[in-house]
C-alpha cells in the first residue's frame, strides 16, 4: 500500500511535467521550423491533447480507487491532489495550449465533470462499505500492521473515527458520519446533472431557434437588398430618358 501511495503521489506530478515539457518542445520546434529565436517571443501555443489526458485522468483515477482500501486516510488529502489538478489544467490552457480543432469542447466538459462526480460518489460509497467489512489486514498488506500482526478493517475504521474525534463527539465526526449527508449530496448530484443536461437541451433549442430566425432575417434582407438594387436602376434609366 505505501508503493501504491507512492505510485498516485508521483501521478500526480510526473503526468503534468510531461504535459508542460511536450508543449514547450512543440513550440521550439514550431519556432525552429518558422526561422524564430528559440528562447525568446511570443509562446507558439499547441493544440490540447484532449484525448490522451483523459485517458490519464482516468488512469489517475483507478490508482486512487485502488489506494483507498489499502489507505484510507488517502481520502483526507486526495480532494487536494484534485484541485491542484483543475488548477493546474487550468493555468497550462491559459498559457500553453490552445482549443482542439473539431471538437465540441463544452460537452466534453460536462462529461469530465460528470465523470468526476460518478467517481466521487463510487469511490465514497465502496470505502464506506469497505471500513465496514470484517477483512483481515495481514503485515505488508497494510500501513497500519506492523510485523508479525493482523488488523481487522473494522479496526482500522475505529482508529480512524477516533482520529476523527468520535469519543468526544466532534463536530466534524458528527458531520462526517451523518448519514443524512451522504443521501443530501446523492440528492444534489443527481439534480445538478439532470439541471445541468436540462438546460444545455434549453439552450441548444434556443440556439437552434436563434439560428432559424438570423437565417429568415437574412434572407428578408436579402430580398430588400435586390428590390432597392432594381429600384436604384429604375432610377437611373428614368433619369437618363429625362435628360436625353
Amino acid at each position: 500500500s505505501n508503493a501504491l501511495l507512492l505510485l498516485v503521489i508521483a501521478d500526480c506530478f510526473f503526468p503534468k511535467a510531461a504535459t508542460l515539457a511536450e508543449a514547450w518542445r512543440e513550440n521550439i520546434m514550431a519556432r525552429h521550423s518558422a526561422g524564430l529565436p528559440l528562447c525568446s517571443g511570443k509562446f507558439i501555443k499547441q493544440e490540447f491533447a484532449l484525448a490522451a489526458e483523459m485517458i490519464q485522468l482516468m488512469y489517475s483515477q483507478t490508482l486512487i480507487w485502488m489506494l483507498m482500501p489499502f489507505y484510507p486516510f488517502s481520502a483526507l488529502f486526495m480532494p487536494l491532489l484534485h484541485y491542484l489538478t483543475f488548477k493546474f489544467y487550468k493555468w497550462a490552457m491559459v498559457n500553453y495550449f490552445e482549443k482542439p480543432v473539431g471538437m465540441d469542447v463544452g460537452d466534453t466538459a460536462r462529461s469530465i465533470a460528470i465523470m468526476w462526480l460518478v467517481t466521487l460518489m463510487i469511490a465514497s460509497v465502496a470505502f464506506a462499505q469497505w471500513l465496514q467489512s470484517p477483512f483481515v489486514r495481514t503485515s505488508g498488506c497494510s500501513p497500519f500492521v506492523s510485523s508479525g500482526e493482523e488488523f481487522t478493517t473494522r479496526a482500522a475504521s475505529g482508529e480512524l473515527w477516533a482520529l476523527i474525534g468520535e469519543d468526544s463527539g466532534s463536530a466534524l465526526y458528527v458531520f462526517l458520519s451523518s448519514r443524512y449527508l451522504y443521501c443530501f449530496l446523492f440528492i444534489t448530484a443527481l439534480l445538478w446533472i439532470g439541471h445541468t443536461k436540462g438546460y444545455m437541451e434549453g439552450l441548444n433549442n434556443f440556439n437552434d431557434h436563434k439560428t432559424i430566425g438570423h437565417a429568415a432575417r437574412i434572407a428578408e434582407l436579402e430580398k430588400d437588398n435586390k428590390r432597392l438594387k432594381h429600384q436604384k436602376r429604375m432610377a437611373e434609366y428614368m433619369n437618363s430618358q429625362t435628360t436625353s
